[in-house]
């Protein structure tokens, strides 16, 4: 089972439409694809499901991993091609998310741990801002970390948050790639050019993709109608510079944990 956490300390840098895209482009690859809401907000599973849900509307959320007794069950909605974990707007309760702590985060492993016991080739985790165990926990599953950050100066500081997260787990033993993706630039703007060349040149800079997704409507469009955006403009430049960059995201975790052997789950 391989991961990928897509995490910001900062909201609205577009990361619950990169997690969808990465889990369609996975599934369209052959792999079976699980995402997992770990958003209190539930946007990922509103996309998906077109419907604005409550925990109690569905079967099983998130907060199920936390309680060894549930029935874990998953299901594909309507035009999408990967399963969903959906999101609880209980999230915020779960142990360790107001304040880390060791039990929280102990209570945190054992659920994501749970996740292994299913026959996912790949999981994409859409993690909250908020600092708390929803977004260490994924991490500690291994794979990569992906960080959308708009290039503005509120963004890059919830990326230097990310990094310093990231850290944590590399020292507690966890094997984690990170790549640093750069959304929503505005083409107009030079503060914004500046900030794209500055990230270029800091000690990440191997981390950042070389492509960059402009600020446009078109994936969050997509979307809406069931579809990536490759397939909903399949024309389009940008949507195909799209579907390059998760296939590349996809491709670099599958050969990464060839190249190193088996993954830790043995």
């Amino acid at each position: 089972m391989k991961a990928i956490t897509v995490m910001n300390r900062k909201g609205g840098v577009g990361k619950t439409t990169i997690a969808l895209h990465l889990a369609a482009c996975a599934a369209e690859m052959g792999l079976k694809t699980l995402l997992v809401d770990m958003d209190s907000q539930c946007n990922a599973t509103t996309i998906v499901t077109r419907k604005v849900r409550k925990s109690s509307d569905l079967d099983i959320a998130v907060t199920d991993l936390w309680d060894e007794d549930s029935e874990m069950e998953f299901r594909k909605y309507d035009d999408f091609n990967f399963f969903i974990l959906p999101g609880s707007e209980h999230a915020v309760a779960v142990p360790g998310q107001g304040t880390v702590n060791p039990e929280g985060m102990r209570e945190a492993r054992m659920a994501m741990d749970r996740l292994r016991e299913f026959s996912f080739d790949l999981i994409v985790f859409d993690v909250p801002p908020a600092p708390g165990v929803l977004q260490l926990a994924p991490m500690l599953l291994g794979g990569v970390l992906v960080i959308p950050v708009i290039p503005d100066t509120l963004a890059v500081q919830g990326m230097v948050g990310a990094i310093r997260d990231r850290q944590m787990v590399l020292n507690s033993g966890v094997p984690l790639d990170m790549t640093i993706l750069i959304n929503k630039y505005k083409m107009t703007s030079a503060n914004q050019s500046r900030m794209i060349e500055m990230l270029r040149k800091t000690v990440h800079k191997d981390s950042v993709l070389p492509e960059v997704f402009t600020d446009r409507v078109l994936a969050p469009d997509a979307l809406r109608e069931g579809k990536a955006v490759w397939q909903y403009a399949p024309r389009d430049p940008g949507a195909s510079v799209w579907r390059r960059v998760c296939v590349r995201i996809v491709e670099n975790l599958l050969n990464k944990e060839v190249e190193g052997g088996e993954d830790q789950e043995g």
